[in-house]
């Protein structure tokens, strides 16, 4: 994240994504890269690498949810947003 803090997000990126081609299970990874790419509005990217780690994580699936909402998917994005108000009904709610 380093290199994100610096402004050189493209190429914090791409060495997350050579993390995960060494080992796809590395969740950080996943969750470092649609960061990364919800930063620079794309979505389809943010919301394919949310998606590994929303499991039991409320925190990823108001990730998720946002990242779906901006793509314009609301049903979608609600969907993610009863999920993650189950897991962590005291966080406030995504408009």
């Amino acid at each position: 994240m380093l290199l994100a803090a610096r402004g050189d997000k493209a190429q914090a990126s791409a060495e997350f994504q050579k993390a995960l081609d060494l080992a796809p299970g590395l969740t950080e990874a996943h969750r470092a890269v649609a960061h990364l790419a919800a930063d620079s509005h794309d979505w389809p990217t943010a919301i394919r690498e949310f998606q590994p780690v929303v499991t039991g994580d409320a925190a990823a699936h108001y990730d998720l949810a946002a990242a779906l909402k901006a793509r314009g998917q609301v049903e979608e994005a609600a969907h993610e947003l009863q999920i993650a108000q189950r897991l962590s009904p005291a966080r406030p709610v995504l408009h």
